[in-house]
């Protein structure tokens, strides 16, 4: 995640899936893999859905996100993580670890991130691109973009469920989720059937469920399946 990207389309759907999450009745936490802004890119920069005349599809979702977006990127232009922190885009118990990744500082970065957030059921990671590739080993400097799998491993092993943002790639939908479940299942020894996904705006949203979370965030993706913005694997 970088601090860029606050409001852009893409986190729409984003906020309105953690809304679902943070319910009360299990705990969610967000580590943001935060990283330095870039400038080589227009990423981040799809932000003129929130101009659009209301209704429209995003208000009618969800009006009071939409405002809140509206005014972190038109009123305040303060596009910030502690922006969403703390104007309680998502609920006020929700639990943030914000502090940047920097590849140097990795290990003690991610023992940091369980004591923030040790109180939480559902941690949310935020990685710039998603999971880890093989092409990016974790000490290259451009591994603060990935999620690698021996943290998520780390945190469901802590007995987290986890919610994890995965860049979609140029692949059938249904492929790019099989390839990744099958990926996720044999690395963490996890049944299949705890391992869902959300997709929306390009982005994929892996769901992986600890046994005692998992009829809770059931029935989260059940009430959310009225929301357009969302297919769901």
């Amino acid at each position: 995640m970088q601090n860029r990207y606050v409001g852009d389309i893409g986190d729409f759907g984003k906020y309105l899936l953690l809304k679902a999450f943070s319910n009360g009745k299990l705990k969610l936490g967000v580590n943001w893999y935060l990283t330095a802004d870039e400038h080589h890119n227009s990423d981040g920069k799809f932000i003129e859905y929130l101009l659009l005349p209301k209704p429209n599809e995003y208000s009618s979702a969800d009006d009071r996100l939409y405002k809140q977006l509206y005014e972190i990127v038109f009123k305040r232009r303060k596009r910030n993580v502690k922006e969403i922190e703390k104007n309680n885009v998502l609920k006020k118990e929700v639990q943030f670890f914000s502090e940047e990744l920097q590849s140097k500082n990795r290990k003690e970065w991610f023992t940091k991130s369980i004591g923030v957030l040790k109180h939480a059921d559902i941690i949310f990671c935020d990685p710039d691109n998603g999971i880890e590739v093989q092409s990016c080993s974790i000490e290259k400097p451009e591994s603060v973009k990935y999620l690698y799998l021996q943290e998520m491993k780390k945190y469901y092993e802590l007995g987290k469920s986890l919610i994890i943002y995965q860049h979609g790639i140029r692949k059938k939908k249904n492929i790019q989720f099989l390839e990744r479940k099958a990926q996720l299942v044999k690395y963490l020894n996890i049944s299949s059937e705890n391992v869902r996904a959300v997709y929306s705006k390009r982005r994929f949203y892996f769901i992986l469920m600890q046994k005692n979370h998992k009829q809770k965030m059931l029935a989260v993706l059940q009430q959310i399946k009225r929301h357009s913005f969302f297919q769901f694997f």
